[in-house]
């Protein structure tokens, strides 16, 4: 499994108010664009427009620039999307018995 990291370089963005933005600070969603190598982020109720990096494309199931056949975007592209390797599933041990115990305990006198 590839890993990719992406660092958005600054640049002047252009910002537009956007139903799907609510003036939250802390509510900072992605959105995709009509262009795959671009995204919007909500700023404030307002959508800001973001290049990805050259050659790559908005991912909108990680939420990041990424390589195009992972990001889906293009439907002209084929799309490869990684899974995530199965899951094992390991039986739960099963309890151990022990024999009775042949040990006399005596409580303490008072």
């Amino acid at each position: 499994m590839s890993t990719l990291v992406v660092a958005i370089q600054a640049e002047t963005k252009i910002c537009t108010t956007d139903p799907r933005c609510t003036t939250d600070k802390l509510n900072q969603k992605l959105l995709p664009h009509t262009e795959c190598g671009q995204f919007l982020r909500c700023e404030s109720g307002k959508a800001c427009l973001y290049n990805c990096p050259t050659g790559l494309h908005f991912n909108t199931a990680t939420g990041s620039c990424d390589w195009p056949h992972q990001a889906c975007c293009d439907p002209k592209q084929p799309c490869v999307q990684e899974s995530l390797p199965p899951s094992i599933s390991v039986p739960a041990p099963s309890p151990v018995l022990m024999p009775p115990s042949t040990d006399v305990v005596v409580p303490p006198q008072p």
